[in-house]
Formats: C-alpha cells, structure tokens, sequence
C-alpha cells in the first residue's frame, strides 16, 4: 500500500473518532441539564402542592 493511502485512512479514522467524542460529550452534558431542569420542576410543583397552591 502506499504511504498516502494510510496517512488518508489514519486521517479519517481520527477524524471519526474526534467527532464521535464530541457527540457522546454533547449528549452526556445535555441529559445532565435536562436532569437539573427536571429537578428544578419537580421542586417547584412539590412546593405549591405543599402550600395549597394546587389546581389539580
């Protein structure tokens, strides 16, 4: 095989695998925030049903 041709093939995996992680890191911090902002709700609607606030 030709020098070039592994440089290209190693130069695409790479470039695969960057990208791949910045997809799993992009997707871990998101469920992260989305957790925080369930909590925060849950929270909020657990306190107005402490308080008689309910409408249910």
């Amino acid at each position: 095989m030709d020098a070039a041709l592994l440089w290209q093939i190693g130069g695409q995996i790479a470039a695969a695998l960057i990208a791949y992680g910045a997809v799993r890191a992009d997707l871990r911090n998101m469920r992260e925030r989305l957790a925080k902002i369930e909590d925060r709700f849950n929270q909020h609607i657990e306190k107005g049903l402490n308080h008689g606030n309910s409408q249910a």
